[in-house]
């Protein structure tokens, strides 16, 4: 562990932000550029920016692999991505589990059949 001063779009800089290593990544596959602490624990990224929201826009696991996922820290931002409308929710804090996200779920819908 240690900690430096991270610098982010436009210039933005955080310091004393702490972050880890790790040298045996053997389970990742090649390419693998590190991870990033996203839970509510006091060490994850959006923990240490004072961020309570953010929004993690991931790729299609149906597409081009070559695409990469988009995170925004802070306000969640207004726009479409071609037709698609971008979706939210709120997520729920388990007692039991405090550093982890959960949603609520009311229904499950496979074709027409709920």
């Amino acid at each position: 562990m240690a900690t430096e001063t991270f610098t982010f779009v436009e210039n933005v800089k955080v310091s004393d932000l702490a972050f880890g290593c790790g040298n045996d990544n053997h389970f990742f596959e090649d390419g693998f550029g590190g991870l990033m602490g996203m839970g509510r624990g006091l060490l994850s990224l959006v923990s240490q920016l004072n961020e309570s929201t953010f929004f993690y826009c991931l790729p299609s696991i149906d597409e081009d692999t070559e695409k990469t996922g988009t995170l925004f820290l802070g306000s969640v931002p207004n726009f479409s991505i071609g037709n698609a409308i971008t979706k939210t929710t709120y997520l729920v804090k388990n007692e039991l589990y405090p550093s982890f996200y959960y949603v609520s779920l009311y229904e499950i819908s496979v074709g027409d059949v709920d």
